[in-house]
């Protein structure tokens, strides 16, 4: 099983259909931009991908991998409880939706047939074939909880969808496609799908090649990206959160400016943005309707600023200057194996060897009843709880969860506007 770190992207990938599709000039920006750095987050769902693909090809569960650890492009991610369950959710639906069907797992595909100006394709995570109902599934596990992915009308689904009539032929009328979204709560549950017929996907494969088409055109544009360019084919949005290009993209930082009520002043200045209490409720909405998107900005600004001090240039403009400096530091011991550390701090003070060990952690309840098993786990189910660590500021149709009583209503009835 290759790693999910080491798989390659095409050109017009799968994943990135969404915003190929919404901003075709986002291409012609993103081949000029610094490469990706891999987030934590990123990551984190890489690794979760791992997991479940062990699961479905060994048939474990995903606790079996509790604690192990994953390399990724960037990181080492320790397998957690959070992960297993994300996973699980993932396993125990497509194993239940692939019984008595041909099951296959991360399907490498490739549109080439379609004769796209450039490589196309994708993994589809899993795709179930069912040719006795006419019917194909295609399965995408979203390991995110700040992004909430729909699956009606889903381009990334799509393609995938394409590419696996294309791979797998045969005699299908209906296409399903699913999203597996455990971490982020929707309105249509945690697990999703759409159905349509494979003559809609037909017809929606015209519409892809021309916004293939389009992003070429981006791309051979002979202006560059000046005004014209920006006009043409950028467009700012929801769809710029994983773009390479977007801490340099004009259309995006001149619409995050705006939406956050920020101007520049004639002499080329930055104006403050207004205080929130200054604000109207249909503004306050409007901002948090496209905070991801501003907050995504500001941190791929950040972060491209950070990479260009890192590589020695300055990052500098008028009496303005940042510099780099280094994280506070922590103690931490001198590089030598754990026996001769305890034999050196036993010489040093005087103390003997075992003093310097900590009692062993308590096992997390998950731990516990991956120990005891299946069978046994419901033995402590009164020893556990589960406590929020707090609240998140949720759109109410993009969750189906119970609004939270604030904190201050527990005690206070808060006057109503007039």
């Amino acid at each position: 099983m290759a790693s999910h770190a080491d798989r390659d992207h095409a050109t017009w990938s799968a994943s990135a259909s969404e915003r190929l599709w919404n901003c075709p000039g986002s291409l012609a920006l993103s081949m000029d931009a610094p490469p990706d750095k891999e987030s934590h987050a990123a990551a984190w769902g890489t690794a979760c991908h791992e997991v479940s693909e062990k699961c479905l090809r060994s048939g474990k569960d995903a606790m079996a991998f509790l604690g192990e650890e994953i390399r990724t492009k960037a990181h080492w991610i320790e397998v957690d409880e959070e992960m297993c369950e994300t996973a699980q959710e993932y396993v125990d639906y497509v194993r239940s939706a692939s019984e008595g069907k041909e099951l296959l797992i991360e399907q490498k595909f490739s549109l080439a047939d379609l004769d796209p100006p450039f490589d196309a394709g994708g993994t589809g995570d899993a795709v179930i074939l069912s040719p006795d109902d006419g019917l194909i599934e295609i399965v995408d596990l979203k390991g995110g909880r700040g992004i909430v992915v729909e699956a009606s009308g889903n381009k990334q689904l799509r393609t995938y969808a394409l590419g696996a009539l294309m791979a797998n032929r045969g005699p299908w009328k209906t296409v399903k496609v699913t999203i597996v979204q455990p971490r982020a709560p929707h309105k249509d549950g945690r697990i999703r799908s759409e159905e349509f017929h494979v003559t809609d996907l037909l017809d929606w494969t015209q519409d892809l090649m021309e916004a293939m088409h389009q992003a070429k055109r981006a791309i051979d544009f002979e202006d560059g990206p000046g005004e014209e360019f920006v006009r043409l084919f950028l467009q700012a949005g929801e769809h710029c959160t994983f773009c390479r290009a977007a801490p340099t993209c004009p259309a995006l930082s001149s619409k995050s400016l705006e939406v956050a009520q920020t101007y520049f002043e004639p002499e080329g200045g930055l104006a403050t943005p207004p205080a929130p209490e200054t604000l109207d409720m249909e503004q306050i909405v409007l901002v948090l309707d496209h905070a991801d998107m501003i907050q995504n900005w500001l941190n791929a600004v950040r972060a491209f600023a950070q990479d260009r001090a890192e590589s020695g240039f300055e990052v500098k403009h008028g009496e303005s200057e940042y510099m780099l400096t280094e994280k506070r530091g922590r103690r931490v011991w001198k590089d030598m194996s754990e026996e001769e550390l305890a034999e050196a701090l036993s010489k040093a003070t005087g103390e003997g060897v075992t003093e310097f060990y900590n009692e062993p952690k308590m096992m997390t309840p998950a731990q516990v009843e991956k120990a005891l098993g299946a069978k046994r786990k419901g033995e402590i189910k009164e020893l556990w709880e589960t406590k929020s660590s707090g609240y998140n500021l949720t759109r109410k149709d993009k969750t189906t969860r119970a609004a939270a009583v604030p904190p201050a209503q527990k005690f206070f009835q808060p006057e109503q506007e007039k």
